[in-house]
Formats: C-alpha cells, sequence, structure tokens
C-alpha cells in the first residue's frame, strides 16, 4: 500500500470560511477531497459512474504501487515469472486487459504526474504525487458519499 507516512492528496486545501467547504485548486467548491481531485483535477463530469471511476482509478494505483514495493522487497531476485513484479502485472493486465485501454491508462497517469517510469511506460511506479493520491482515495471505503 501507499506509503503510511504520505500526506492525502488534499490535507492542504484550504476551506472557505463562508460556508466550511474545501477551496479546490481550480478556485472552486467541494465537499470532499476527493471531489476536489475528481472535477478540479480529473476534470471529469458527475454523469456516468463517477464513483466506479474513482475505484477503478484506486485499484490501478494500488496494484501499482504493490508491484514496486513487492518487488524492491524480494531478494534474492526470484526468476521473473516467479516474482512479485510479475504478479502484479498480471493483476494490472486483467484490469485493463491488454489493449489501447491499459497503454491509454498507463500514459494518462504519466501526464498527470501520478506515475513514473524508465524506458518504457508499462514499467511505470508511483510518484509521491501519485502516493498521494491513492492515500487519498484509500482513506474512502464507499465512493458513493465521495462526490
Amino acid at each position: 500500500m501507499a506509503n503510511e507516512t504520505m500526506k492525502p492528496w488534499g490535507h492542504d486545501l484550504k476551506r472557505d470560511p463562508d460556508n466550511n467547504m474545501l477551496v479546490g485548486p481550480d478556485g472552486c467548491h467541494y465537499d470532499t477531497p476527493q471531489a476536489a481531485f475528481y472535477f478540479g483535477v480529473l476534470n471529469f463530469c458527475v454523469c456516468g459512474v463517477p464513483e466506479e471511476v474513482l475505484e477503478h482509478l484506486r485499484d490501478v494505483l494500488r496494484i501499482l504501487d504493490a508491484r514496486s514495493r513487492e518487488s524492491r522487497a524480494q531478494n534474492p531476485r526470484p526468476k521473473y515469472e516467479d516474482s512479485a513484479w510479475a504478479k502484479r502485472t498480471e493483476e494490472l493486465d486483467k484490469l485493463l486487459g491488454d489493449g489501447m485501454l491499459y497503454w491509454l491508462t498507463l500514459y494518462w497517469l504519466d501526464s498527470l504526474d501520478l506515475t513514473e517510469h524508465g524506458s518504457t511506460v508499462s514499467g511505470s511506479w508511483l510518484t509521491p504525487e501519485g502516493e498521494s493520491v491513492l492515500a487519498m482515495l484509500n482513506s474512502v471505503e464507499d465512493f458513493d458519499g465521495a462526490l
């Protein structure tokens, strides 16, 4: 999971003294940090299934985070197919598929500075910003009331 000392995204958002609402990075007012991130950073709308989108994002970030942490902890290094990296990559493949959604998601996360990568985006790991967003998303059990 994300670094336990990582402050969740939105911890530093200011509250409007007139209505006690959070002021998002876009200057708009929100009830929760999750809403400020969803609407104010991602610029998504509320139609469709926004709660499921946040859950899906959280799941992708959790896999990327676990893959990096578990892989670094494995010593001595096993064969690739037995490694934590390979197992977590399989989970990511199941979640995203192996088509354009996989690549689009990884490029999108990289463009938001939530991930970093070396020679290929498929080997991404979370940035401190990505860890912070994951901590914020992990702080919610049920996204139904988060937006």
